[in-house]
């Protein structure tokens, strides 16, 4: 494990001291999680859904956002009676501190990291980057679930309905397959 995190460090100083290059081929495999060298063309296997830490932390931060919107219910747009327009405000702002949360750290790390978002967004990945994707995957299980509950069945709500799936479908293949990392990044900077 030590011996990973080393070179996994030791290719993170190289590609920050290399010259910039906006379009460079990634071959810098040492970033990456041991053993997903090779494996691009290869889809994740999605039992890791299920038979992984994965899960519990998507259901962890599924619950979370439950706990903010709850938040968010007794605390904003009290002076509203209760309705359907209430319901949006609340579900809006929920959205808006979602986007606030997840686009303010994918903005940092954009800034801090340009290098690395130009040079390995192929193979970078790290469990603790990996956590802003998880969190907003659990917000759009939440989100998924709060339409499914509390808008009435519309073309709008089944487009928004295949959003989130289609989005949990593709962030999940960055965080399962260990791969990809960066290119979730670049997909929810739209966040900002």
């Amino acid at each position: 494990m030590a011996e990973a995190l080393m070179r996994w460090q030791e290719g993170l100083d190289r590609v920050q001291a290399a010259p910039f290059h906006l379009f460079a081929v990634d071959n810098n495999t040492d970033v990456g999680a041991p053993g997903t060298a090779g494996a691009e063309l290869v889809a994740p296997s999605y039992w890791g859904f299920i038979n992984s830490i994965f899960l519990p932390t998507v259901v962890f931060y599924t619950v979370l956002w439950f706990a903010v919107y709850a938040c968010v219910q007794y605390n904003c747009w009290l002076s509203w009676q209760e309705g359907i327009k209430r319901k949006r405000l609340l579900n809006l702002t929920t959205s808006l501190i979602h986007s606030t949360i997840s686009g303010l750290y994918l903005f940092a790390f954009f800034c801090y990291n340009t290098k690395l978002m130009f040079a390995a967004p192929l193979h970078y990945y790290s469990y603790l980057d990996s956590q802003i994707i998880t969190l907003s995957i659990g917000y759009f299980f939440y989100d998924g679930i709060d339409l499914v509950l509390n808008d009435k069945l519309s073309i709008s709500t089944g487009v928004l309905l295949f959003h989130h799936v289609a989005s949990i479908y593709v962030l999940s293949t960055a965080v399962l397959s260990k791969k990809f990392l960066l290119y979730a990044y670049w997909a929810m900077l739209m966040e900002v």
